[in-house]
């Protein structure tokens, strides 16, 4: 690059509303921040900003290099409380951070699984289950991180309406992709660390 080389106002302008993106405009629909950069000090610290929809507390974390294919989301669930229910269709993987609770998974079908947890579990939902997180505590908040490919679905569809309220239950041979239903029973799975 030449020294001194300048980019036009025009060019420039392009570039930045190029970060811009239906995902990134979906998480500010939902009232939460995205914290940029590499580094967080501390999960269990970080600030979060309270999400009506989800009834909870939360912040997105994203490295720009990662924003359009990965995203990161820390929650909060409050003393006593429950997030509510929802269903997506992305990926997402879940770590307890702090406190316990119990999370429930079902589909239109109407195969259902409840499991509980705590700091250091961690699990998947399938894709487009539904899926609701309580607290187990009524003293203390329970938090936890999430990571998901909800960029590229969002960002794929350009509509979060479809994107979290499509009936459709996965049928493939993809175990983390749906409810077990083969044998008539629910299976699921909680690691804990």
């Amino acid at each position: 690059m030449a020294k001194g080389a300048v980019a036009s106002e025009e060019l420039a302008g392009k570039f930045a509303a190029e970060k811009e993106s239906p995902y990134t405009r979906w998480v500010k629909n939902e009232g939460l921040d995205i914290l940029d950069g590499l580094y967080v000090k501390n999960l269990h610290t970080v600030e979060l900003k309270p999400w009506p929809r989800r009834g909870g507390k939360g912040v997105y974390i994203n490295h720009e290099a990662s924003r359009t294919s990965n995203d990161c989301y820390v929650c909060e669930i409050p003393p006593g409380g429950k997030l509510a229910p929802q269903r997506m269709l992305f990926e997402e993987m879940i770590m307890i951070l702090d406190g316990r609770g119990s999370t429930t998974v079902w589909n239109d079908a109407g195969q259902r699984v409840t499991f509980e947890w705590k700091a250091g579990a961690l699990f998947a939902i399938p894709i487009n289950c539904w899926h609701q997180h309580f607290n187990g505590s009524g003293k203390d908040a329970a938090r936890y991180v999430a990571v998901s490919n909800a960029p590229v679905v969002i960002n794929l569809y350009e509509d979060p309406d479809f994107v979290f309220n499509t009936k459709f239950d996965f049928k493939g041979d993809r175990k983390s992709t749906r409810l077990n239903s083969s044998h008539g029973y629910i299976s699921y799975a909680v690691f804990c660390l």
